[in-house]
């Protein structure tokens, strides 16, 4: 078995860990490329009376290398997406921003070019010229012809998106005439016409560059020469004796000779065995500069045409001493060099990579791709709680009706038509009968008494469909359990919206974010998020837990940024065209801060936001230094990535402790309790979106009851508004908050241990609950922290068992601070301290916003 060194699998990770970049596949582009500017250099100069030289016509094959080439890369890069029908449009967009933009370019500029020189163009002629249908008529240029197979071989390929079973019978079809019509070609009796064009062995070069990739992606293969000397021997033999067996071509309409059909088939076998030569000898160093006209190769393919034209008269005019050692034919090579690559890189390049962020945002508006800071259940529109519904009440049935097995692809995509999503009753009709005619309630009938004496989903207990979109309105409008993610529902926080926008795009500064759990932070982010993602930063995002490393955190963000927007990577190159990402350029092993600096100093063309949430839950105190140091690396190197960071005090603190002096990159903004304006503006939010309003006092009441929580005021909205739906109600009274109340301190109660809820009893027993609420209402509103004057009236027992001395790093001054020994009491114990039987007066609420503080 070779090392592994010696290993190749195209795409896969070399020995470092990171995938190949494929340079011998960009120079194969670029070689592809002259061998056609070269052969039609030749052509020009005949043109012009010139000396030429005849082994440049088989330069022609050229087109056939692109063909092999261009269904190698295809199934490459969208393999993963057979059998997906929802990959159809963003790959046909792809397929389209990467052709006609400078296709329609050169036609135009060719067409006022020609007619500028007193050549007349039909305007049939510019409509086949932009539009590349399939015709056997010429267009302008006349290398559009082969573009023409291009698209129909990118129609076909759509096919296999659609489902991977109609795709590949289409395509065994479709082989199989091609293969029929090769085989009436030799024989003397091919189809003519246009069905000469659609029967083409021309297409066979795609299937030939599919099959390859297949085969490199099952397979490794020993890195090694003789594939690609075999390739190159069997290239020259055919050459060799191609005149002697016939096998020339007539042109490029001939689809009938033997050689367009024979002949074609054998250049591009010939052709598929020199590009998995090239495959193997992946690694070592090509030529730049073939490498950089890969790049260009297809402005190159369009231009050089239309100049070889505007240069015609010229070269007849050089003197045939000069004419007669080729120096005709390497002016127009060059000169369709020297133009084509800065074309490539002034118009070409940056108009692709604004396209594709185009494409990028239209995905993103239509939901074709996942917002990068929603959960699952968010994007498939699940409601959480007791309120949660569904499309179906069958959630075990395979399929759940046509509309999500196109769009949500729960289906095989190779289904005909949709299942129904109706229950199925495993009994026969004819039980089902013989029952009713007994007299003899159904099984289904029977099934609803048992379930009567049980609690009921609200949707079904209305009774008709207006009950189910009213609770499912209600599930939308109020959402405890997840962060805001719809901005109609955004209430308040514009001052430290406006100072977050400050931060990071006037001053460039690194962000925590940091405050009380349930304040409303990942909320924040969400809103920051949109608002750079429509201003044209890149937004990558995660979420961490106890165990992330600096490792996971980094693949995970490098995996959401596309090679799209590195330095060394053009937007016509292979890696790109396959969707490859930052994260394909990381070894193996653990991801170093040295291996992030050096990657992320390669962003271009972009403004990458890194959003990091729930950084408080993070462990590992090497993480945080690592962190730290990337941050102060990328600042020193002043690249366009700025952190923004949702966690706690501590977070801010202890990244600064690391690395002092990254004071100056890095600073934090403190998240305050709503104010009482900002939770009635959330509460209106939710009103207008489920149908429910609240009237004065109800209003006052969850005002206060939230204590400026936006998880609180949001849990006891959505209770407020199913009691008064359940009640027939569309106004909430006071009556629904209290109770609304109480159910929230059942469900706060949960997340308390046992021996958290006996302390708390104990505690109310000694000290009353109205001392205990109010300590729990001020420790909602100052991040958790309780000074000592503010547990004054709380005695020993009580503070021994209910609370513990804050880090250090929590503290805001050197006096000791206490805090809660469970994140959840102080909401539990504020709401139960509210009982209307325990405590009349609201002590402690928050009317007016608290000014917006930052750290320093």
């Amino acid at each position: 078995m070779p090392s592994a060194p010696n290993a190749i699998l195209a795409g896969a990770p070399q020995a470092n860990g990171s995938r190949p970049k494929l340079t011998t596949l960009e120079m194969a582009r670029g070689l592809a490329a002259l061998c056609v500017v070269a052969f039609h250099a030749n052509v020009s100069c005949r043109l012009a009376g010139a000396p030429t030289f005849r082994w440049m016509d088989s330069l022609a094959y050229g087109v056939d290398f692109f063909f092999v080439l261009s269904g190698f890369v295809v199934m490459r890069a969208y393999h993963r997406d057979i059998g997906k029908p929802r990959a159809i449009a963003p790959y046909l967009a792809k397929r389209a921003i990467r052709l006609f933009p400078m296709l329609w370019l050169t036609v135009l500029v060719a067409a006022v070019a020609q007619m500028a020189s007193g050549v007349p163009i039909a305007g049939a002629a510019i409509l086949r010229s932009l539009l590349p249908y399939p015709s056997l008529q010429p267009a302008l240029p006349k290398v559009i012809w082969a573009l023409r197979h291009g698209l129909l071989f990118y129609g076909g390929f759509a096919t296999l998106l659609l489902s991977r079973r109609a795709g590949s019978a289409l395509g065994a079809m479709w082989l199989l005439l091609i293969l029929a019509q090769l085989l009436a070609s030799v024989a003397g009796s091919p189809v003519g016409g246009l069905p000469a064009f659609f029967l083409s062995t021309y297409q066979l070069d795609f299937v030939l560059g599919i099959a390859l990739a297949m085969i490199h992606r099952e397979r490794t293969f020993a890195r090694t020469p003789i594939p690609l000397l075999a390739g190159l021997a069997a290239l020259t033999l055919y050459l060799a004796l191609r005149d002697d067996l016939g096998l020339g071509r007539v042109g490029e309409y001939d689809y009938i000779s033997p050689g367009a059909t024979l002949g074609v088939a054998i250049m591009g076998s010939i052709f598929a065995l020199i590009l998995h030569g090239l495959l193997r000898v992946e690694g070592i160093p090509a030529p730049r500069g073939f490498v950089a006209l890969g790049g260009a190769s297809y402005v190159l393919y369009l231009i050089h045409l239309p100049l070889n034209a505007f240069l015609h008269s010229g070269i007849g005019q050089l003197p045939s001493i000069f004419l007669d050692r080729g120096l005709g034919q390497i002016i127009l090579i060059a000169a369709a060099v020297a133009i084509s690559l800065p074309i490539h890189y002034l118009v070409e390049k940056p108009l692709l990579v604004r396209l594709r962020r185009l494409l990028a945002g239209r995905k993103f508006a239509r939901g074709d791709t996942k917002h990068p800071m929603r959960t699952e259940e968010e994007e498939t529109g699940t409601l959480h709680d007791r309120y949660r519904t569904t499309a179906t009440l069958n959630p075990d049935e395979k399929t759940v009706g046509w509309f999500s097995s196109i769009f949500r692809n729960n289906a095989s995509n190779d289904t005909g038509a949709a299942e129904s999503s109706d229950p199925v009753d495993e009994e026969g009709a004819e039980d089902r009968v013989h029952w009713r005619l007994a007299g003899v309630p159904s099984r289904q009938a029977r099934d609803r008494d048992r379930r009567a004496r049980f609690p009921q989903f609200a949707a079904v207990a209305g009774g008709n469909a207006s009950g189910h979109a009213a609770i499912a309105r209600l599930g939308r409008a109020f959402t405890p359990s997840h962060p805001i993610s719809d901005p109609d529902l955004f209430a308040g926080r514009h001052d430290i919206l406006a100072r977050l926008i400050d931060l990071i795009e006037l001053q460039g500064l690194h962000v925590v974010l940091y405050g009380d759990r349930g304040i409303g932070k990942t909320s924040i982010l969400r809103m920051v998020s949109d608002l750079a993602e429509s201003a044209n930063y890149r937004v990558v995002y995660a979420s961490c837990g106890s165990d992330t490393t600096f490792d996971s955190l980094m693949r995970s963000q490098a995996r959401k940024v596309p090679l799209l927007f590195h330095r060394d990577f053009g937007p016509t190159s292979t890696q790109v065209e396959e969707g490859r990402t930052f994260a394909d350029e990381l070894g193996e092993g653990p991801v170093t801060v040295a291996d992030m600096t050096g990657l992320l100093e390669k962003l271009d063309g972009t403004q990458l936001l890194i959003v990091i949430d729930e950084f408080d839950r993070v462990e590992s105190e090497r993480m945080r230094e690592q962190l730290a140091e990337l941050i102060k690396n990328l600042s020193d190197r002043n690249v366009t990535i700025q952190f923004l960071i949702a966690g706690v005090a501590s977070n801010l603190n202890s990244l600064i402790s690391h690395i002092p002096s990254i004071r100056r990159n890095l600073t934090g903004l403190q998240v305050d309790p709503l104010g009482a304006k900002e939770v009635e503006e959330l509460l209106e939010n939710g009103a207008a979106k489920s149908g429910v309003r609240f009237d004065d006092k109800a209003r006052e009441r969850l005002i206060a009851y939230s204590q400026g929580l936006p998880y609180l005021a949001q849990l006891l909205g959505l209770h407020a508004s199913v009691a008064a739906r359940q009640d027939g109600r569309d106004v909430v009274n006071e009556a629904d908050i209290v109770e609304a109340g109480k159910l929230a301190a059942g469900e706060l109660r949960l997340r308390v241990s046992a021996k958290g809820v006996r302390a708390v009893q104990a505690a109310a027993d000694r000290i009353g609950w109205a001392t205990l609420g109010e300590v729990a209402g001020k420790a909602m509103q100052s991040l958790g922290m309780l000074d000592e004057p503010a547990l004054s009236e709380v005695d020993e027992a009580t503070k021994s068992s209910l609370f513990e001395t804050a880090p250090e790093e929590l503290k805001l001054g050197n006096a000791p601070e206490w805090q809660f020994v469970e994140e959840a009491l102080a909401p539990y114990i504020w709401l139960e301290s509210l009982d209307s039987a325990r405590l009349t007066h609201l002590s402690g609420t928050q009317t007016t916003s608290e000014p917006l503080r930052s750290s320093w």
